[in-house]
């Protein structure tokens, strides 16, 4: 490469260009290619950490693991010894992800540190449909050998246990590495930015208020299935001229991973973008700046997850402490209310406050199995364009009041849909069935941590049960704060249960599970 090249090359990095395009950029010179920007840049990034701020880097993880032995972290060093990637998560976010890590995004935008050194970010969702950490890596580069380790190293640290489900942003080196490392994982691409980059890409058709834009929206968003989809998409396509267009046609070669028919029949707990990373990010620009060092940005990343866990905290009190309001006077409401978390039990009214803004038509009989299709009644239609909303069809078990909506609401957010709740409704069933209640959106939802969730390899036992208890008892901190009667009563309940814990603690082999 020439000086030239070796100049210009981490500064297109670090604006946003991926490693694998730099070479491409430029249409002069062409005396390197993508494998020769990958090694400069790994190469000029290891060379710009402070050896003494990658020691203290080391320093600071090590310290943190003798405090919290569940701490987990693991680096790589270049032939040098110098730090090339590293990846941390604190016994918290482990233990939060054996709850609720079926469903993941993953995030590498983030960059304001004073290297301009890729954080990557694993973020999921709790029972109050929090944001919730599984785990950081910071990254010299974007090869796929490199995403390869931070997956593995990740699942290292979650014992093995595989997210059902992945969201990313569009990255081919990500995409296969998280083939390489998590097949069984269902793959989903960032649908925002996918959305964004049309009018960059298609300028001149896809602009506000064009007739292109509006029916490429509508088949996105109508489609009821995946051959109606590739149909309406490829009229599309072919009415204005772009079967040459490169980005279409990548785009419609991965349509598995990001159109919104092709993903519904997955739990993604509702989720379509890495966006909650994206605000997440934001979060943590109040507590990091572009000044800051690998080592101070570590510490004070920590210190912002500990204010977010701090607020989540709160609202776990308090929501813990607040009835939700009955407005429907509806059994399954009643029973949602006394199920669900506040914010899911708030989806849920939405969804069964719908009800009457429809009808069913009974359109099969199989056997106990009955077809219904459901339509709006023509008079809540919001306007004319509304007349094409279509349908949805909900096939009804008669014996097992069990039912499945076209919609797949359900599948995909775990919350049922307000197909399904009218014809509970019409048919007197009266509260929630069981195979509908996801205990991920349960109020105990951050108390199932019981031996059927802790995986067979993991040996700490005691640190997990330990962790349990101190999340079992988060509101009895918040009490004590605030009442001193309910401090002397929380003194004094301890001092009983101490003895008998104490007792049976002799009594009983201390080796067995999570309780």
């Amino acid at each position: 490469m020439t000086k030239a090249s070796q100049y210009f090359t981490p500064r297109f990095h670090n604006v946003g260009v991926p490693t694998c395009k730099v070479a491409r950029v430029s249409d002069k010179e062409r005396n390197f290619d993508d494998r020769d920007c990958c090694s400069y840049v790994k190469r000029f990034r290891t060379q710009l950490i402070d050896e003494g701020d990658a020691k203290g880097v080391l320093r600071y993880c090590q310290r943190i693991k003798r405090l919290d032995p569940d701490f987990f972290y693991s680096v790589t060093v270049d032939k040098g010894g110098l730090l090339e990637n590293l990846f941390w998560v604190d016994s918290r976010s482990r233990v939060a992800y054996q709850q609720f890590g079926d469903v993941i995004t993953f995030d590498t935008t983030y960059r304001t540190n004073k290297y301009q050194i890729p954080f990557a970010l694993f973020v999921g969702l709790n029972h109050r449909m929090q944001s919730t950490f599984f785990g950081c890596a910071i990254m010299q580069d974007d090869t796929e050998e490199s995403f390869v380790w931070v997956f593995n190293t990740f699942l290292e640290a979650m014992h093995e246990k595989i997210p059902g489900a992945v969201i990313t942003n569009q990255n081919i080196a990500m995409g296969n590495a998280l083939a390489r490392v998590m097949p069984q994982s269902r793959h989903r691409l960032c649908y925002w930015h996918i959305k964004k980059e049309m009018p960059n890409k298609l300028s001149g058709l896809y602009r506000k208020g064009s007739t292109f834009k509006l029916e490429i929206k509508k088949c996105l968003k109508d489609s009821r299935s995946p051959k109606e989809f590739d149909t309406e998409w490829c009229r599309i396509i072919c009415a204005y001229e772009l079967e040459d267009n490169s980005w279409i046609s990548s785009l419609y070669d991965v349509r598995n991973k990001w159109v919104p028919v092709y993903c519904r029949n997955t739990f993604f707990a509702g989720m379509t973008t890495t966006q909650r990373s994206e605000s997440i990010n934001a979060f943590f620009d109040k507590f990091i700046d572009s000044g800051t060092t690998l080592c101070e940005f570590i510490k004070q990343f920590q210190e912002g997850l500990n204010s977010h866990l701090e607020e989540c905290r709160k609202e776990d009190f308090h929501a813990h402490h607040k009835e939700c309001t009955l407005e429907l006077r509806s059994p399954l409401e009643r029973h949602a209310s006394d199920v669900y978390t506040r914010k899911v039990f708030s989806i849920f009214r939405q969804e069964l406050s719908q009800i009457n803004e429809y009808k069913k038509v009974k359109v099969h009989v199989d056997g106990p199995k009955v077809t219904y299709r459901i339509t709006r009644h023509m008079d809540q239609l919001d306007d004319a364009k509304d007349i094409n909303v279509g349908y949805e069809e909900v096939v009804f078990d008669k014996h097992a009041k069990t039912a499945k909506c076209s919609c797949q609401e359900f599948e995909f957010r775990g919350i049922l849909c307000r197909h399904i709740l009218m014809v509970f409704t019409h048919k007197g069933v009266d509260k929630i069935p069981a195979e509908y209640v996801l205990p991920r959106w349960t109020k105990n939802g951050d108390r199932l941590l019981d031996s059927t969730l802790i995986p067979s390899n993991v040996r700490d036992v005691e640190t997990l049960r330990l962790h349990h208890f101190f999340r079992a008892t988060r509101m009895l901190q918040e009490s004590v704060k605030v009442s001193h009667e309910a401090y002397k009563l929380v003194l004094s309940g301890l001092k009983d249960l101490y003895i008998q814990a104490s007792k049976l603690a002799y009594a009983e082999d201390d080796t067995t599970y999570i309780r």
